[in-house]
């Protein structure tokens, strides 16, 4: 949900306030976030389900205004197999089950990260979109599977680390370790060609 382009030019936001008013009932992650998260319900019939949801606006003089929305879910993983673990759908399908330890870092390094930046918003935005027909495709190949566990296990790791040590403090190791890795594939290249040009 997004109620981020709420604004006044006079006084300013001072809160928000999401409430469900219609269908399955869920949870928001903060009811008072501009744009608060929730997970959606699970069933196991065809077609869509519908939850309405209202937001209240109030500025900093005390005024508010009220807005709603209709969340359409459908039931895409029936559909889509390879799409399913919360959308984390490329590592599902690399996996094999949205209970894998790995589709859990990274999971949780969304709902803490990239969610609520406006720029990670985004690319969960586009990742939920485009990448499905690939999680699709990837999980009928036993050969891409393997590249795509092999292609994900440093990304869980660092995600692993942020999750841990703080996002900081990963962005620094990570760093650190590139540089690390950099001279030392530089020495050792200069190395081999000091050892080609002896007599």
């Amino acid at each position: 949900l997004d109620g981020s382009n709420s604004h006044d030019p006079d006084d300013g936001i001072e809160s928000y306030q999401w409430k469900q008013a219609a269908g399955q009932s869920v949870t928001f992650s903060d009811p008072t976030s501009a744009r608060p998260t929730f997970e959606a319900p699970s069933f196991d019939d065809t077609g869509d389900k519908l939850l309405v949801f209202d937001l209240i606006v109030t500025d900093n003089g005390g005024l508010q205004s009220s807005d709603s929305t209709t969340v359409s879910v459908s039931n895409f993983e029936k559909d889509n197999p390879g799409a399913s673990g919360g959308g984390c759908f490329i590592a599902t399908a690399a996996f094999g089950s949205p209970t894998e330890r790995q589709i859990i870092i990274l999971r949780k390094f969304r709902d803490r990260y990239l969610i609520p930046n406006p720029l990670g918003y985004n690319f969960v935005n586009i990742y939920n979109t485009c990448l499905p027909p690939l999680a699709n495709l990837i999980s009928e190949y036993d050969i891409l599977r393997m590249a795509a566990k092999w292609i994900l296990l440093p990304i869980v790791g660092v995600c692993w680390l942020a999750l841990k040590l703080g996002l900081i403090p990963t962005v620094v190791f990570a760093v650190l370790m590139a540089v690390l890795l950099t001279v030392s594939i530089n020495l050792t290249v200069g190395q081999i060609r000091l050892q080609g040009h002896r007599p």
